[in-house]
């Protein structure tokens, strides 16, 4: 979409909030990002409210735009809207974190005072510390969201703190995690779930635990979480659990997505004598 686009639709008085939200959510950040700046520089008496920065927010987050990232703090303190609605802090450290900057991200959560916390804001700073390898970190902030705080994670929360233990290597620590999900919280894992498990315990090597997980799992696991403990098999040299994954792919009929997406599996080679070859036994 282009200036004359937005001139048209702004002339028919069509609210400029509605326009940026609709803009982020169909994908159109930089001009959801330029259709911003004309509205708080260079026409608009209209000012942005909590709805049209949240939109910002996403807009940044999508495309990693830390300068615009950056910005947004000045401009938010003077509007006094830092301190107005949650949703403004939850959407900075997401944007931080998504650009980059889990230093920005953490300050932005630490200055919240924590009554002005919900579960997005710890969702959203354990996911960031996920995303940047700080496992330790990201697993501290989980027990600190309850003991601290009192607020129970939900679904969502575990999956974030659950993949944390999966890219740093928190074996026990993501057992522990996994099982207090249902004893400790009443909630019952979902795929997303047992896919972390698995990814975890593939990753650290202790394939047959994380094929215990497929095997346990209430429902059929994913391609996505067979092609992860497939990959480990590559990575660990463990050819006979291989086979037995690519059999239980031909079972579930996933063969031919298996060959679309994940093409590298189609031969994956384990060691100098022997490979895993899909469909060609």
């Amino acid at each position: 979409m282009h200036g004359n686009s937005f001139d048209e639709m702004v002339e028919k008085d069509v609210s400029w909030t509605t326009l940026i939200s609709d803009l982020a959510t169909h994908e159109c950040y930089y001009e959801a990002l330029y259709l911003f700046r004309r509205m708080i520089v260079d026409e608009s008496e209209v000012q942005p409210n909590v709805v049209t920065v949240v939109s910002v927010m996403s807009a940044c987050c999508n495309l990693g735009s830390l300068n615009h990232s950056k910005c947004l703090p000045a401009f938010l303190e003077r509007a006094g809207l830092v301190r107005l609605d949650v949703s403004i802090g939850n959407s900075l450290i997401d944007a931080y974190a998504k650009c980059g900057r889990i230093d920005y991200a953490a300050e932005v959560f630490n200055d919240m005072q924590n009554s002005h916390r919900d579960i997005y804001s710890w969702t959203a700073i354990i996911s960031g510390l996920a995303m940047h390898g700080r496992g330790t970190d990201a697993t501290t902030m989980f027990s600190q969201m309850n003991l601290v705080s009192g607020m129970i994670p939900d679904a969502i929360t575990f999956i974030a703190v659950l993949s944390a233990c999966a890219h740093s290597g928190l074996v026990e620590e993501g057992l522990c995690i996994f099982e207090s999900m249902k004893a400790e919280y009443g909630i019952d894992p979902e795929l997303k779930h047992y896919g972390c498990m698995v990814d975890l315990l593939g990753r650290a090597g202790l394939l047959e635990c994380a094929y215990g997980f497929v095997k346990m799992m209430p429902m059929e696991p994913s391609l996505a979480i067979l092609v992860s403990l497939l990959s480990a098999c590559r990575l660990h040299h463990n050819v006979e659990l291989g086979e037995e994954l690519l059999k239980k792919i031909e079972l579930l009929g996933l063969v031919v997505e298996l060959l679309c997406f994940y093409p590298i599996c189609m031969r994956m080679r384990i060691n100098g004598t022997k490979s895993l070859t899909l469909g060609r036994r």
